[in-house]
């Protein structure tokens, strides 16, 4: 909670919570697996219980049947021995033997199983253990509002629900959010607020670009923006990831950069990966046609392309670090409306850890500067993630990839008036 809540807090402590996260997220699930596998053992311990003592109870019926047949057996030889030897008791002799031979023993022991069975000894042992969620357990409730009427089935990708995201935020940031950047957005993206002129519209934009160096400012932005994707209603499922591109007028484009470029100096001073990341992936969703309409769209990439944040390899480290993170948050979250007991053969996955490697290409990363990238900072994290979570993790970052560069497909090239050398790193950079 304090991980997806904590968009304000500092990186360092948020980067903590992050790791906090993913150990106890794998925790959980090996607990979990525990308990799964001690309810199996003991429904199968039921199981043979139940069997075996159903043989036990035959066994001891028909010992019961087989002594009442020898007792009846040797009372009419009792019978017949009287007889020959004490003819004055023939009379009660032979009442005897008649009382013998109309002896049922089968249907006085079922008389007397029917009155001493006890009902609830038998519910309880014929009772099957079912495993309960896990939050239920513990009695958590996060998240239970925002996933009501959800549904979602065991898969590889997991996505952050948009309401958590956006609804659950410090009240300082909702507050920035509605009254600053909301009236911002509506002024750059639709026709703004009735009864503002231009130029207030500008001094509020300018203002609200200057005070991009406090973090909850920038957090407050990334989330409008967001809100503005995620609320369309082209867009699925709440993940930034999978917006689709959102056509804007020239102003709006050239305005957009100018404070996207300011939040990324505060990044990069800050060392603020989630904002980072965020406007990493909205700098791909916005474009911009020009007076042609023939021509394609502008993007808003390449005006952010020679950035200095996309020089650091530590961002990147630190970014796939958080995606990775965040995807075991993702899981935590989704896994309270899935069925109990319901298992996941690979490590948890996003849109945004799909893409990955894709976003660090298109940001002018060699391929072969990529994926030393993501092995080195998968190894780094091992103890964290385990090791058989790293291998799977290298794969299913990398196969994609590499399936395409032996193909010779030309990988998410970067913008048309940026020069790259032929391995696909931007010439004149340093510390890539």
């Amino acid at each position: 909670k304090e991980y997806l809540l904590g968009a304000a807090t500092r990186t360092s402590e948020r980067l903590r919570a992050a790791q906090r996260v993913a150990a106890l997220s794998k925790q959980a699930r090996a607990v979990e697996h525990e308990y799964y596998a001690s309810i199996e053992q003991v429904n199968c311990a039921q199981e043979l219980y139940d069997g075996q003592m159903t043989h036990v109870f035959h066994a001891l019926q028909e010992m019961e049947q087989k002594r009442d047949q020898c007792i009846a057996d040797a009372l009419m030889k009792l019978s017949i021995f009287q007889t020959s030897w004490l003819r004055n008791l023939q009379y009660d002799t032979n009442a005897t033997a008649d009382a013998c031979k109309k002896a049922n023993a089968y249907a006085d022991l079922q008389d007397f199983i029917r009155q001493h069975k006890s009902q609830a000894r038998r519910q309880d042992a014929t009772m099957k253990l079912m495993p309960q969620p896990f939050f239920r357990l513990a009695g958590d409730t996060l998240a239970t509002p925002f996933l009501s009427g959800s549904t979602h089935s065991p898969c590889s990708t997991w996505q952050l629900p948009g309401r958590l995201v956006v609804s659950g935020q410090q009240p300082e940031v909702s507050r920035l959010l509605n009254e600053e950047i909301d009236p911002m957005l509506s002024g750059l993206l639709h026709a703004g607020p009735p009864g503002i002129p231009p130029e207030a519209a500008k001094a509020h934009l300018e203002r609200v670009r200057q005070g991009m160096s406090d973090p909850r400012r920038r957090a407050a932005m990334c989330l409008a923006f967001r809100q503005e994707l995620m609320g369309r209603e082209t867009q699925s499922h709440g993940d930034l990831d999978l917006a689709k591109p959102l056509t804007v007028t020239s102003a709006a484009l050239d305005s957009i950069a100018s404070l996207f470029r300011t939040a990324l100096d505060s990044c990069n001073d800050q060392n603020d990966v989630w904002c980072g990341r965020d406007i990493m992936v909205l700098t791909q969703l916005f474009r911009a046609h020009g007076v042609d309409p023939q021509k394609p769209a502008t993007s808003l990439m390449p005006r952010l392309y020679d950035h200095t944040l996309w020089s650091r390899i530590s961002f990147w480290e630190d970014l796939l670090l958080v995606g990775l993170c965040e995807a075991h948050a993702a899981e935590a979250v989704w896994r309270r409306v899935i069925q109990a007991g319901s298992r996941w053969p690979q490590p948890s996955m996003t849109a945004f850890l799909e893409r990955f490697m894709g976003y660090m290409m298109a940001f002018g990363i060699g391929f072969n500067e990529a994926h030393t990238c993501v092995q080195t900072t998968l190894q780094k994290h091992a103890s964290l993630l385990g090791s058989g979570s790293v291998n799977s993790y290298s794969t299913l970052l990398l196969r994609k990839y590499e399936e395409l560069m032996k193909a010779s497909v030309p990988l998410d090239a970067p913008p048309p008036d940026i020069v790259t050398s032929p391995s696909g790193r931007r010439l004149g950079t340093i510390g890539r």
